[in-house]
């Protein structure tokens, strides 16, 4: 197996997901490693930040905007890292102190310095900061007081401050948040009593307010709610009642039916929900009795088909399956039994078969050689899995997901320290 990390480094793959997450069903949105349009960031062991792959605009950190083909350290004592969604992309990673820092492509501001200009180095933006979120050009923490900041691109008031105007300076937007999720332009929030709160673009229905009408300021639209996750122009909710709920662009049956576009209100998709996993068109979710059920666009739903349009089915049977995550086209699927399994799309080696640069499609899924899985748990965007290695001692590594394609950066898992 190809060795790509030195011993201390993270194992990780490309994959997205959202969770219902513990008792208070809040998720926790510290992530260890990152994947953008086409670079990747991992957290060693011992805190360091490590970046490579495409430098456009110098977003990697590392000063100069040449391509990175090895990773090289940015920074130490970090806690998490973030990139955003699309390209032109930016970086954010928050520090074991608190500090937050980014760089990268800075149009409308949104690294948050007060400039425009890119930035090639990280440079400290906040302090006392515990959860950070990209969307497509605007950004949002949280505080460690449960403030909720933002600033960025504001052409629909996904900013929350009443205004269009676009911002880039952090300013504070409510209070008592517990986490946050943007979309490509609106953003979702669910407070520390469970009520969620929606704003910016509704073009599609996404906020799930019974309007197609943007909204400047955050909206309370629902109770009881144990996590939200937006993803471009849908949204999805758990309930801590286990029930899915979901609202926005339908083009491919993302909300689990079909004859209807786009849906302004929040419908129910499915009951008994463990977790959920938002991917590129398609949803996977995973069932409190250990069922995987998917829809939407086919081809990594793990069901051997390829079908445009997938009706709301099950894939794998009861007590199969502990959870699972979508990314762009491609999916992992981890099972009772400590099995990894992957499916999808294979163009970057995102599936973790050892190809690359492939246009194969895999529609079963397969075992990844990762070795067996112990146990994983799942964070805002994180999957946390315990290995069990060939030496015996019990190892913690970290998988990934964010949405797009890994370009090849890490075509094989690679399993380090023994």
């Amino acid at each position: 197996m190809k060795k790509i990390f030195a011993a201390s480094f993270i194992v990780f793959l490309m994959i997205s997901t959202t969770v219902f997450a513990g008792n208070t069903g809040i998720a926790d949105t510290t992530q260890t490693t990152a994947c953008g349009y086409s670079c990747s960031a991992a957290i060693t062991e011992d805190g360091k930040l490590m970046v490579w792959g495409a430098n456009y605009s110098g977003y990697l950190g590392v000063g100069g905007t040449s391509d990175v083909i090895l990773p090289t350290e940015v920074m130490d004592n970090v806690a998490s890292v973030h990139i955003s969604e699309n390209s032109p992309t930016y970086i954010a990673a928050l520090k074991t102190d608190g500090t937050l820092w980014t760089w990268g492509d800075n149009t409308f501001g949104k690294l948050g310095d007060g400039q425009q200009a890119n930035r090639t180095s990280p440079q400290q933006i906040m302090t006392g900061v515990k959860a950070v979120s990209l969307g497509f050009a605007h950004t949002a923490v949280i505080k460690d007081d449960g403030s909720l900041w933002m600033w960025g691109l504001n052409n629909y008031g996904q900013l929350g401050d009443g205004t269009k105007e676009n911002n880039p300076t952090p300013h504070k937007i409510m209070d008592d948040v517990a986490a946050v999720s943007l979309g490509m332009w609106h953003s979702v929030a669910v407070k520390n009593d469970g009520t969620l709160w929606v704003w910016g673009c509704n073009n599609y229905g996404q906020l799930g307010n019974g309007s197609s009408d943007s909204y400047l300021v955050p909206q309370k639209i629902m109770d009881e709610v144990a996590l939200a996750q937006a993803r471009e122009h849908f949204t999805a909710v758990i309930k801590k009642d286990g029930s899915l709920w979901m609202c926005g662009t339908n083009l491919n049956g993302e909300l689990g039916y079909t004859g209807e576009r786009n849906s302004s209100v929040f419908k129910k998709a499915l009951d008994g929900v463990k977790c959920v996993s938002l991917g590129y068109r398609y949803v996977l979710a995973v069932k409190n009795n250990g069922e995987l059920w998917g829809w939407g666009c086919g081809g990594a739903l793990g069901d051997g088909k390829i079908d445009a349009i997938t009706p709301i089915k099950k894939i794998m049977g009861e007590g199969e399956v502990n959870s699972v995550a979508a990314g762009y086209n491609h999916s992992l699927i981890l099972k009772n039994d400590g099995t990894l399994l992957s499916c999808g799309r294979n163009y970057n080696g995102q599936l973790g078969d050892g190809n690359n640069m492939t246009n194969e499609w895999t529609l079963s899924p397969e075992a990844v050689s990762i070795g067996k899985v112990k146990t994983v748990n799942y964070r805002w965007n994180t999957c946390e899995v315990t290995l069990e290695p060939m030496g015996g001692d019990v190892d913690t590594r970290e998988i990934t997901v964010t949405y797009g394609s890994s370009y090849g950066n890490l075509p094989e898992p690679t399993r380090t320290g023994y």
